[in-house]
């Protein structure tokens, strides 16, 4: 997307750490990582983003990695609560939930 295009300010921030993010999870090394930054800066000033603007969402990216992510409160009572990551698969997924979330209940 162009510096000067019309769309909103807050849609060309949420490209540029969305790139960002891409790069993170795509790099294997650091080295990888500040290579694929670099290049995506390089392809961002030719875009006409201006040098100041793409350092601070690099700063602004680099310290939210830096920071512990929140934790979830467990409910004491609960000994050992368990969680579970899926790919969401639409309605699928959505059957599967509510199956087990009644399940917790009957524990």
């Amino acid at each position: 997307m162009q510096a000067d295009a019309l769309a909103p300010r807050i849609y060309k921030r949420s490209m540029i750490m969305g790139g960002l993010h891409r790069i993170f999870r795509a790099s294997t090394s650091r080295e990888k990582f500040r290579e694929g930054v670099d290049n995506f800066r390089d392809i961002l000033m030719k875009n006409g983003y201006c040098a100041s603007e793409i350092e601070d969402r690099v700063t602004e990216f680099m310290d939210k990695l830096g920071k512990p992510k929140e934790r979830i409160e467990v409910d004491p009572e609960v000994e050992d609560p368990v969680m579970v990551r899926l790919q969401y698969r639409g309605q699928q997924t959505d059957r599967l939930i509510r199956k087990l979330r009644n399940l917790r209940g009957r524990i």
